[in-house]
């Protein structure tokens, strides 16, 4: 089936002019290997049914004030997933901090903003006037496109949902064609675009569980799975042997006390974030940061936040980013990037007082972060929309460098692509040149559901992954039910020889 196309059919454009119970360590005694009949494979090794295509090149405490206030769009976004249904949404994943408050009296709350000031002052918040912001209005667009090729065009199974954090492979959470499992686990090679079933269901499936969340590298995967009616989650961790899943293990454990983690992973480090459940008995409980390698032994602690965590956990191939609560009596975020071999904390940067990201990431210049909200105060740093550096701000200070801001809606993380910062805008997904203040926009394809293209990769990558997962019918009356799925090189990377057969590519 060939994959239909608008002509031009982009959000971006269109509106530019606008304005210990819970934490038992699983590797000590017990191992799902028993339960697998094929241990190294748990799974046929099969390519799945794609199509290719060939490449182609105040004075008063800070508020914040609802989207809706702005003149920004707002757009809710769901995922089809099984038979029509919410499989999983990015949103399962998303922890908000609690409210902010109400201040005593007024003289108390000036007491308590000068003191906030002095806090941040001490806490090197982020602060950029703005004058030093470039809006994303103000951009050229590139009308014959940019610097990136296509290199893989796909067609995956309708409710198909995929990350990648990797440079050479994606994880894909595939549904099934049964009531249980709902979900199976694929490996996609981005160099090709060929993947693999590797997990044709849950080894919990006989207790209830079903796999919930996955991420991938070159070395190893982690996964969670998670049986919903008795709120119990189980965090996987296993090596990557020739693509297939060698030793899987439980890592971590916990109850309904706790909420589901959100995952990374980064060669052979597994990494995960456990948040107390904000209507449990363990609600005002810290959260914690823990880490473990894929070939077994027991998690360590990495990192304890007095409070939330404000986003989930993102990979970018050798290191993480997470948004723990700064050591402050006031309530901050501080951006954090951490080297996942030495477990050191390499850039840190605190955001003013109260902003919640909504995305947080690290890139070619240095922290990128999303705000679903407008907040009346913070300067430049203020709006609804993706921001970044303009330029390379990475270990250095973040308040002293230009910054661009994209303002529209952020519904997926950000990342950088060779010279371009890739963002998800309402429904397409956008690259932009920060040094010529240049854009060009991915064409929908016909049919996408109501959130467009989804923008899979984050960090700082070679390739990108998007896709749309498609329900439409012809003029003929032809329904066409699938996921599509392209891949976009940079330029200055060479693609992979392509395989002289798929059986070929399959045995690889």
């Amino acid at each position: 089936m060939a994959i239909k196309r608008n002509a031009h059919n982009s959000d971006f454009s269109r509106n530019r002019s606008a304005t210990g119970r819970h934490a038992r360590r699983g590797s000590g005694g017990y191992s799902p290997s028993s339960q697998i009949n094929n241990v190294a494979g748990y799974g046929s090794s099969s390519r799945g049914g794609s199509r290719r295509t060939k490449r182609s090149r105040t004075n008063a405490r800070p508020t914040r004030r609802g989207a809706g206030e702005g003149f920004l769009d707002k757009t809710v976004t769901s995922i089809p997933g099984h038979n029509g249904d919410i499989l999983l949404t990015r949103r399962h994943f998303l922890y908000g901090a609690a409210g902010m408050g109400v201040l005593a009296a007024a003289g108390a709350g000036a007491k308590a903003f000068s003191a906030a000031r002095a806090e941040e002052n001490a806490l090197n918040v982020l602060e950029v006037p703005k004058d030093a912001i470039t809006e994303s209005t103000s951009l050229t667009e590139l009308e014959n496109g940019g610097k990136l090729y296509l290199s893989a065009n796909l067609e995956l199974p309708y409710g198909t949902l995929m990350w990648a954090s990797d440079d050479d492979y994606a994880a894909l959470l595939l549904p099934t064609d049964t009531g249980s499992p709902l979900t199976s686990v694929g490996l996609m090679r981005l160099s090709s675009g060929y993947y693999f079933t590797i997990l044709n269901q849950a080894l919990g499936l006989a207790e209830g569980f079903e796999i919930y969340d996955v991420r991938v590298s070159d070395q190893g995967i982690v996964w969670t799975e998670v049986d919903i009616l008795e709120g119990v989650w189980r965090i996987y961790g296993a090596q990557l042997v020739d693509a297939v899943v060698t030793d899987p293990h439980i890592m971590d454990t916990g109850n309904s006390e706790w909420e589901t983690p959100s995952i990374a992973i980064c060669g052979t480090e597994a990494f995960w974030q456990v948040l107390p459940n904000l209507k449990g008995p363990k609600r005002t409980e810290p959260s914690t940061l823990r880490c473990a390698s894929v070939k077994g032994g027991d998690y360590q602690m990495l990192l304890t936040s007095n409070g939330r965590f404000c986003t989930p956990i993102y990979a970018s191939h050798d290191q993480i980013t997470v948004t723990p609560r700064a050591v402050a009596d006031t309530v901050h975020y501080e951006l954090t990037v951490i080297d996942a071999a030495s477990k050191s904390v390499l850039d840190t940067m605190v955001l003013p007082q109260s902003m919640k990201p909504l995305e947080a990431g690290y890139g070619k210049t240095g922290f990128m972060f999303s705000f679903e909200g407008i907040y009346s105060y913070g300067e430049g740093i203020s709006n609804l929309g993706t921001y970044a550096p303009k330029e390379d701000a990475r270990g250095a200070n973040y308040s002293a460098v230009p910054w661009f801001h994209f303002a529209r809606t952020p519904s997926a993380p950000p990342c950088w692509c060779g010279d371009y910062l890739v963002v998800k805008s309402t429904r397409s997904v956008v690259c932009i040149d920060l040094e010529t203040d240049t854009y060009f926009v991915f064409d929908l394809i016909s049919g996408a559901d109501n959130y467009g293209d989804y923008l899979a990769s984050t960090g700082n990558r070679r390739r990108i992954l998007i896709f749309s997962n498609i329900n439409s019918e012809d003029i003929s009356g032809s329904a066409s039910k699938y996921c599509a799925v392209r891949i976009y090189t940079a330029p200055s990377y060479e693609p992979d020889p392509e395989p002289e057969s798929e059986e070929e590519s399959a045995e690889e």
